[in-house]
């Protein structure tokens, strides 16, 4: 049987070597059709060597109200004919992909970027979320809604209607690992993990799916050791992750390399990352996999490196998995 075509959204494409444009890039091959998103005035500039390829681009900061309004009008405008309504125009899958990536120590993080992370890895995602859900769900619902759910019950008796669009949300194995120097950030995914939960459940009525996305290590380019999927970080490719650390930081004596800026367990994290171009075929599938059919999707999709051994130690609530000792000089090997 041939797939439908359908309309997918992805936020957080800028980078080339990145998930988000890798997504792209795996969906338009398979004859979908794409809008590929970043920040910025110059997003569109930033997203020529996706365009190049046919692929659509629209500006979308996850922060900006106006952004996020103007990028629902372009979708709609392009998948109805221009029609004012709510019921007008449709969007079959959104990926939220934009994130931001921060490595510190909690006792060194600056509140501002801790507040941004949150802005964007979890309000973001909301808002996005919040503004595209009319053209996720189906049709009928806004022809008749005080109609109540005819859905037929799931195996716990609760009432499901599909036939909508389908949310995906990429958060991370830091959302249950919590290493070391990634509080700020393994917080924000975790509370996306938890979003997406509520989401599934109040979306089903509505007829729209809620999948998400447990990313383990991505590699994006040559010579980088592990990433997070939807972000860009500093790296090196002998120590792996790299941060710098304020002079009067508490770690800069804890360390054992010269500079302080190693974090912990850096040297247990140079692990073979999965190709960034597996991870979008994979996932692909899997969304696309989650978009169709009459049962609901699984809640969790793990992919990338570490992403099974994340998995299995969640499974089984060994919470202390990471846990170096009292002696902080365990955490760096």
């Amino acid at each position: 049987m041939v797939m439908a075509k359908k309309t997918i959204l992805i936020t957080g494409c800028s980078s080339a070597a990145g998930a988000g444009a890798a997504l792209a890039r795996e969906f338009h091959q398979r004859g979908h059709r794409v809008y590929a998103t970043a920040r910025g005035d110059n997003a569109k500039a930033k997203l020529r060597f996706l365009t190049d390829l046919g692929i659509g681009v629209l500006e979308l900061d996850v922060t900006s109200p106006d952004s996020i309004a103007a990028a629902v009008g372009v979708v709609r405008e392009a998948t109805c004919c221009g029609g004012e309504s709510k019921s007008d125009g449709h969007l079959d899958i959104l990926i939220n992909n934009a994130s931001l990536f921060t490595l510190s120590p909690l006792s060194d993080v600056q509140l501002a970027s801790a507040r941004e992370v949150f802005d964007t890895n979890v309000v973001g995602v909301l808002a996005v979320t919040q503004a595209f859900l009319p053209l996720l769900m189906p049709n009928h619902y806004h022809r008749t809604p005080s109609t109540k759910n005819t859905g037929t019950p799931n195996s716990r008796g609760q009432q499901e209607l599909y036939g909508g669009g389908l949310v995906v949300n990429i958060a991370s194995i830091a959302a249950f690992m919590c290493p070391p120097w990634h509080g700020v950030y393994a917080a924000s995914k975790a509370a996306l993990v938890a979003l997406g939960h509520t989401m599934r459940l109040e979306f089903a009525p509505l007829g729209v799916r809620v999948v998400t996305v447990v990313a383990g290590g991505v590699g994006v380019a040559e010579g980088t050791t592990t990433t997070h999927p939807e972000t860009t970080t500093t790296q090196s490719p002998s120590r792996g992750l790299t941060a710098i650390l304020p002079t009067d930081s508490y770690y800069q004596s804890l360390t054992r390399e010269t500079d302080g800026n190693t974090p912990p367990l850096s040297n247990k994290q140079n692990y073979a990352p999965m190709p960034v171009d597996l991870f979008a075929k994979q996932v692909a599938d899997d969304i696309l996999k989650a978009s169709t059919g009459i049962k609901a999707p699984r809640p969790l999709v793990w992919r990338g490196a570490f992403a099974w051994w994340a998995w299995v130690c969640t499974w089984f609530g060994w919470v202390g998995m990471l846990d170096g000792g009292t002696d902080p000089e365990e955490w760096v090997g």
